[in-house]
């Protein structure tokens, strides 16, 4: 936290140290984020790698060289 000033002494203060609810709303700023994306990602990582296999499966993935033609 940043110094701030009051009115009270007159002069500038140590920042104050984090009240015990304050850890858990800093926790959940730090969670909510993973907790929304986790869930989409894995769906999207499954998807694909269903795809990859049934593509594989059926002959349609190759694999090609990255260069062609002579050096």
């Amino acid at each position: 936290m940043a110094q701030h000033w009051t009115h009270q002494g007159g002069g500038w203060l140590p920042p104050r140290s984090p009240l015990p609810g304050d850890w858990f709303n800093a926790l959940g700023v730090l969670l909510a984020p993973a907790l929304l994306t986790f869930p989409q990602l894995t769906v999207g990582l499954l998807y694909a790698d269903r795809r990859l296999r049934r593509e594989h499966l059926a002959g349609s993935l190759r694999a090609e060289p990255l260069v062609t033609g002579s050096a």
